[in-house]
């Protein structure tokens, strides 16, 4: 039996838009009121994240986002202790040159996620509706965690931007609108995996979400072709980064791989090691390659089946409501910033399941004041690594002399941006658990220890210990995540 036989015996459940129906007709216009409320939300989700720039210290990776800018374009490109591709380093080696402060760095991280709602409401005007693109968008200008990776010298708001972009253009070249709708979304895809690897994951996601709904609706498969143009096209942008790749990882697993790594191990009794990760990702293409033809075989079934269950808008609304729990939290960052490009999406889900209820306007009301609430107690109140304040209280106690002892030593890009001098400093690996100060000259009569302190890190208690019952103790002070001990060690 062939495909178009099987799809036709699957019952139809009417979709909510024709936003992906070829030959559909031209989005509408925007009404009256749509450019000033949109205006609004922009000025305010802009307000946000602009709100408080420099009210925190950057922490490690901030800092090594300006070391990696200052570098020559040639060794951004060719670095093989980065887990990022260059395209925002890249960027930042260019605007960095209008000056370092905290509040420059981080203003291009304000400028994209500011960027972002609006293409979420062209996006899902023409899925959800209107008003239920107007909340989304909302939504995504008041959302805590879109707001928290906006204030930091990072590329991550950078991310959902692009995606947002490919996705905003790709459903007008799914319809049929013309070529230059592909060329846009190639290129906006393209620049979203030379940004983060975690646009490749959204990638993914978003090709599993077009072959089950192309399954599903056949006036889709006329766009087959083009699609798999668009993605030969996007293969063919991306093949000169490859063997760079290859070379940048070798030696250690990229952090986007940890938490694939950390399912074989646990679930499968699989250990990766960083010598055969490669071997690894391979298995995770071959994966999501079958997920893929899955989506493809099935998907019909599935989206039919699915569309009729009144439990899957409250999925989305109870992953929103777990972003905004978790956002407040310090910890767990890592998976925060890898789920952050599918955030805008989700508000999408969020914005049709709260509009299929009861009581749509309460609930929308709620969304938006339980968001800003939400928004500016993790503006305020939520703490990163407090190396602004440690570092200038070590360079106010400091003699003559002094030697400073950084834990883990990686951490000198932070330590050395707020202390805007030359040191004398020796690196410890995060590991350590004992220090023979004896080790230094005669002239050393003072040692600084400085360590970053995240949560049940057994091997910086261990070696303050140490310290302590080693050499008298002059100066303690701990600020959050950050500890500083003096020693007299002659």
């Amino acid at each position: 039996m062939n495909r178009t036989s099987q799809a036709s015996k699957v019952p139809r459940v009417p979709l909510s838009s024709s936003a992906l129906r070829s030959g559909a007709h031209t989005p509408p216009r925007l009404l009256s009121w749509e450019r000033p409320g949109l205006a609004v939300l922009l000025f305010i989700g802009f307000g946000l994240r602009l709100a408080f720039l420099e009210h925190k210290s950057l922490w490690l990776d901030e800092a090594v986002t300006l070391s990696k800018a200052l570098a020559p374009p040639s060794v951004i490109i060719t670095a093989h202790d980065e887990t990022h591709p260059p395209l925002y380093y890249l960027f930042m080696h260019f605007w960095v040159m209008l000056g370092q402060s905290e509040a420059l760095l981080r203003l291009p991280s304000v400028i994209f996620g500011t960027l972002a709602p609006p293409f979420l409401y062209g996006l899902s005007r023409e899925w959800i509706g209107r008003g239920g693109a107007l909340l989304a968008t909302a939504l995504l200008a008041l959302a805590p965690l879109h707001i928290w990776y906006s204030q930091e010298a990072r590329m991550y708001s950078l991310v959902p931007l692009l995606a947002l972009i490919a996705a905003f253009n790709a459903v007008r070249a799914l319809r049929g609108q013309g070529r230059g709708y592909w060329v846009a979304a190639v290129l906006a895809a393209l620049a979203a995996i030379y940004t983060d690897y975690s646009a490749v994951v959204g990638l993914w996601l978003g090709n599993l979400a077009f072959l089950a709904l192309a399954s599903y609706a056949p006036e889709l498969r006329s766009q087959l072709r083009a699609w798999g143009w668009a993605h030969g096209a996007l293969l063919l942008g991306y093949l000169p980064w490859l063997p760079l790749l290859w070379q940048q990882a070798g030696g250690f697993i990229p952090a986007q791989l940890d938490v694939y790594t950390t399912v074989l191990s646990r679930l499968l009794h699989i250990e990766v090691t960083p010598e055969h990760w490669q071997i690894a990702l391979l298995v995770g293409v071959a994966f999501g390659l079958f997920l893929l033809g899955l989506a493809w075989r099935h998907g019909a079934g599935a989206i039919a089946w699915l569309v009729r269950q009144r439990w899957v808008g409250g999925v989305f609304i109870v992953a929103w409501g777990l972003s905004l729990i978790a956002m407040p939290i310090p910890r767990g960052y890592f998976l925060k910033r890898e789920s952050l490009i599918a955030l805008p999406f989700l508000l999408i889900g969020v914005a049709w399941a709260m509009g299929r209820m009861r009581t749509p306007y309460i609930l929308a009301a709620g969304a938006l004041a339980l968001s800003l609430v939400t928004s500016l107690y993790t503006i305020l109140a939520v703490p990163k690594e407090q190396w602004r304040e440690a570092t200038a209280w070590v360079r106010a106690q400091q003699a003559p002399g002094d030697v400073i002892a950084l834990q883990p030593d990686y951490e000198h890009y932070v330590f050395s941006y707020y202390y805007q001098g030359r040191f004398r400093w020796i690196g410890l690996p995060s590991t350590a658990t004992e220090l023979d100060a004896s080790l230094f000259g005669p002239e050393v009569k003072r040692l600084w220890l400085v360590q970053f302190t995240p949560p049940n890190d057994a091997a910086a208690d261990e070696l303050a210990s140490q310290m302590d019952r080693d050499y008298p103790l002059l100066l303690s002070r701990e600020w959050f995540r950050v500890r500083v001990r003096l020693y007299a060690i002659r």
